[in-house]
């Protein structure tokens, strides 16, 4: 998951806070697209074309979400289906700075 969770970031550009809040309902998979909906600023509510390496990522994501016991409406979800928390974000940031050996991942 966190492979998939620093993948998304890098390839889209969106903020934490805007992932957390990413919903199922705001992802078009015919017009390969998200919808950001909730933002920091007015400006930040976009709409953010989707690449073949996203697409394969919320694919799979999606896929996993379907086979789960408890599927989430949330697309970045913790094991319980609840959304990432900041808590989340900073220990996937940790493992990936330990793992690469870069300081102060952001």
């Amino acid at each position: 998951m966190d492979f998939y969770t620093i993948q998304f970031l890098r390839y889209t550009g969106v903020r934490k806070s805007e992932l957390k809040n990413l919903k199922w309902k705001d992802v078009n998979f015919e017009e390969k697209y998200i919808k950001i909906n909730k933002s920091k600023t007015k400006k930040g509510i976009r709409l953010i074309p989707l690449i073949p390496e996203t697409i394969n990522i919320l694919s799979c994501l999606y896929q996993q979400n379907e086979a789960a016991k408890n599927k989430s409406v949330y697309v970045f979800k913790q094991p319980n289906g609840k959304p990432y928390t900041k808590e989340v974000f900073n220990g996937i940031c940790r493992r990936i700075e330990e793992i690469t050996q870069i300081k102060n991942i952001t």
